[in-house]
């Protein structure tokens, strides 16, 4: 089993100091903290959460009572079943809270902690501690597991209390069961021996090598023509075959992409990075045991026809690489006339240089040195060649090039027919019954060893798709989903679908059951919501007391959660830096605006629409005018030491040249979490707060929401990149470059994702950054230098790890770099190693003084 899933370190979560900043907004989906390497139960947990049937039953579960599994019974004195079963009922119990939270919270994302911890200890013994690297595909296995024996529980109690027999026959009544669970049939044949075998699969897995879409994964995985027989006796085994049909699709059909591999050779687990297309509608009647009559006659022909396709193909590269050299034969035959060309032009270019030979300096030491200045390299040539020759020559080829390039077309046109076929041979009406649509994507970026998860989700409300990446959930479009899921881009790539049942979608879809919370959990909710709002009461009243006034108008109070434009709150970039551990850039923050004031309204005219509405008009106008002018002034204040892009999203937007209308939306939805309610009666404030809402959602398009949430992950990754940035330069003023580099790197690295048309507005200090790393890893390869010619082994391993750790990682970055700066550093480091390893004298000091061998 291949382990991965350690979490990449500079994504570890930690909670703001600003309760605002985790107050959920509106109706924005609830996110997952990530409590440490949980990023995958983050997102195998929000695709069951958003399928409206699923969250019904973890909602509605009733605990067993004390006659299935007591509550009293010491731990000690459990057999090992009903320690499993305690644990069971435990992680139920966890998860009904778990979900209730994300029904009804008041928070922007909630801990989930318990129940994950609960779901480790299956895979802790006392002999050994739990893997962080543990498969993830085990986890999901088991969580499936535990909840399907969590509800046989729940039967079990009910036949008792009805006085029914045992009743296994019933195991179909079981909800994970149904909605989850498929079943096959494998028929085969193994040293001329027929076979059949009939399993359960909860999530049917395929294999992405070789493969380029995932029809092509699932005929390879239940079609196996050759497999190895069982028997060790090599001389009179047999080659079997065998096909896999499904009996019974689940209405929630999962599938495992295995992305991940051993490799043999170099003993080690690797990742598959191979696109794999997959679409959003799949019919799945070829695969059912119901159609394998027909389907058989169907694939035994799409046989033959991928074997002449293979043969077609291979024909093909043939000519386009010839002998297999790479090089297409049409190039063979350019080349073969460019070199019967040569000699000619060669030989004036010769006459031509004689004549300036003639004309050179006349002393020897002139002589020789215009000699090697002027001399032509003459390429290969015959040694004579007629113009009848070349005449029948080019003929010959141009003819033969001609009739090669209509071989080739041929070809091509056969292998369109060929696929065409194909592609047509499964769409026949009687097998496109079975439809099944794409519902969630789970993501794993990074390598076989580690890396990251989240999920893409279709609502099935909206019809629109969400990221769920364990605090953040935000709407992309398909597109992105495209690009972030397929592979072969930034190491991410799908590693599971999971596809609903059209036919079944009405019942999976049961939305109006799915929200409603049992009295206990409702308790639940309302105290942690309480337990929200008192922090949100005692933070407020510190801010109060302290007489801190933020440079963004915190000083308006906010009364708890307001809906946005995207749907997503933007993060002030102080909350951002102090997540990561680091310290706020700006000392001390511009001047603030005046504290603004309610517009004066007389209360009883607030039950009036007309009143609401001209009272939330006046708010936006009169707090737009005040945001406005104090972002610009800040904006207006910028410089390298005092960057105010920092202090606020729309002083960002207005320094990187969004476009005005942009920032008047980002503002008035600044202004909508901060409405000064003061003076309107607290029965009104969810009144006034819905008018401002409606009138916020009027100004702007679904295309600008989306625009602007694209502002606030740039916004984002600038505040990271200049944390990284200030925390480099820290560790360099402390003559610290080797801890400095990485850091430098990392905001290198995340400042290159802030793409911007023709201009850096938006992002960090270019040059600041540019200059820092440039004589941080001068330094650290001249250190590197210094300890590798000293010979000392301690030395030598040091250097090594400098070089391995620290030196190699930047190169790749120094090539892809559109800064000549960087190319410029990348040739002088390998330039310098090539030196000293071949021998050639750097002379001494230059070695050790970075101030002088580096540029």
């Amino acid at each position: 089993m291949v382990q991965r899933g350690r979490i990449d370190s500079w994504m570890v979560f930690i909670d703001p100091l600003n309760p605002h900043e985790r107050t959920r907004l509106g109706d924005t989906p609830v996110g997952l903290k990530n409590v440490g390497n949980t990023c995958w139960f983050s997102a195998v947990i929000q695709s069951l959460f958003h399928l409206p049937i699923v969250r019904k039953h973890i909602l509605s579960y009733n605990m067993p009572a004390v006659s299935i599994i007591s509550s009293d019974t010491p731990q000690c004195d459990q057999t090992g079943e009903q320690q499993t079963s305690s644990q069971i009922l435990l992680f139920m119990q966890e998860l009904r809270v778990l979900f209730s939270l994300l029904v009804q919270s008041k928070r922007k994302y909630v801990n989930p902690s318990k129940p994950v911890e609960i779901l480790k200890s299956a895979f802790t013994t006392s002999s050994s501690q739990f893997s962080y690297q543990q498969d993830v595909s085990e986890f999901t296995h088991k969580l499936l597991e535990w909840l399907q024996q969590a509800f046989a529980m729940q039967q079990v109690e009910g036949r008792q209390e009805d006085g029914e027999a045992d009743g296994s026959d019933r195991e179909e009544e079981n909800p994970v069961v149904r909605l989850f669970y498929g079943k096959c049939r494998t028929e085969g044949v193994n040293e001329g021996n027929r076979f059949t075998n009939e399993s359960s699969f909860t999530s049917f897995p395929v294999q992405v090598r070789g493969h380029h879409d995932l029809h092509s994964c699932l005929e390879a995985s239940l079609v196996q023509r050759e497999i190895e027989p069982v028997s060790n006796n090599e001389t009179t085994a047999v080659k079997a075959e065998q096909e896999t049909w499904f009996t019974r699709l689940p209405p929630i059909l999962s599938i495992e992409l295995s992305r991940f591999e051993f490799n043999q050779s170099e003993q080690k687990a690797e990742k598959i990075h191979d696109r794999l297309t997959f679409p959003c509608t799949m019919y799945m009647d070829r695969y059912l045991e119901c159609n394998k009559e027909d389907v058989s006659a169907r694939r035994e022909t799409v046989y033959k026809l991928r074997h002449k396709l293979d043969v077609l193909e291979r024909q093909l590269d043939r000519f386009t690489s010839y002998k297999s050299k790479r090089v297409a034969l049409q190039d063979v035959f350019d080349l073969a006339l460019g070199f019967a060309q040569t000699k000619r032009m060669r030989a004036e270019d010769c006459e031509r240089d004689d004549d300036v030979m003639e004309t050179s300096p006349q002393t020897s030491q002139d002589i020789n040195s215009a000699s090697s200045q002027n001399a032509v390299v003459v390429e290969p040539c015959p040694r004579h060649v007629t113009d009848e020759e070349l005449r029948m020559l080019h003929s010959c080829l141009t003819r033969w090039k001609k009739e090669v390039n209509e071989d080739q077309q041929g070809l091509r046109e056969d292998i369109e027919d060929v696929m065409n076929q194909i592609n047509e041979m499964y769409n026949d009406p009687s097998l496109t019954q079975v439809c099944y649509h794409l519902y969630a994507v789970l993501v794993h970026e990074g390598e076989a060893a580690g890396g990251h998860y989240w999920a893409y989700i279709n609502s099935l409300a909206t019809a629109k798709w969400l990221k769920f990446n364990d605090i953040s959930v935000s709407e992309v479009t398909w597109e992105e989903v495209e690009r972030e899921s397929m592979g072969d881009h930034h190491m991410a790539s799908a590693y599971c679908l999971i596809y609903l049942d059209k036919s079944q979608r009405e019942w999976i879809n049961c939305s109006d059951e799915a929200y409603c919370l049992s009295p206990d959990m409702q308790l639940v909710v309302d105290k942690d919501n309480q337990e929200l709002q008192d922090e949100i009461k005692e933070y407020d009243d510190k801010q109060q007391k302290s007489q801190l006034v933020p440079s963004f108008s915190e000083d308006a109070r906010h009364l708890g959660p307001h809906p946005d434009v995207t749907g997503n709150e933007s993060q002030p970039a102080e909350s951002t830096l102090q997540g990561l551990g680091f310290p706020r850039v700006l000392k001390e923050p511009p001047e603030a605006v005046t504290e603004l004031q309610s517009p004066a309204v007389e209360i009883q005219q607030l039950v009036n629409p007309t009143a609401l509405d001209n009272f939330v008009s006046e708010v936006f106008t009169q707090q737009y005018t005040a945001k406005l002018s104090e972002y610009k002034q800040l904006s207006d204040c910028f410089s390298v030491a005092n960057d105010t892009r920092l202090v606020h999203l729309c002083c960002y937007m207005i320094s990187s040249g969004a476009s005005p209308h942009l920032i008047d939306l980002a503002i008035y939805e600044e202004v909508l979490k901060h409405l000064p309610l003061e003076s309107v009666p607290a029965g009104s404030h969810h009144a006034v707060q819905n008018v401002a809402y409606r009138k916020l959602r009027s100004l702007g398009s679904d295309e600008d929401r989306v625009e602007i949430q694209h502002w606030k992950v740039h916004f984002d990754k600038f505040c990271r990149a200049t944390g990284y940035l200030v925390v480099g330069l820290e560790h360099l003023e402390m003559k610290c470059n080797s801890a400095a580099l990485p850091y430098l790197v990392k905001a290198w690295d995340v400042n290159s994702q802030l793409v911007f048309s023709e201009s850096q507005a938006g992002r960090a200090a270019e040059g600041v950054l540019a200059e820092a790393r440039h004589y941080c890893l001068k330094s650290v390869n001249s250190e590197a230098l210094r300890l590798f010619i000293s010979l000392s082994a301690d030395n030598v391993d040091k250097a090594m790890d400098l070089i391995h750790n620290l030196i190699i990682p930047c190169l790749p970055k120094l090539e892809t770099s559109s800064l000549q700066s960087d190319h410029a550093a990348k040739e002088n480091v390998m330039e310098t190693w090539c030196a000293l390893l071949s021998g050639d004298n750097l002379g001494g000091s230059q070695c050790i003084d970075h101030d002088n061998y580096y540029y």
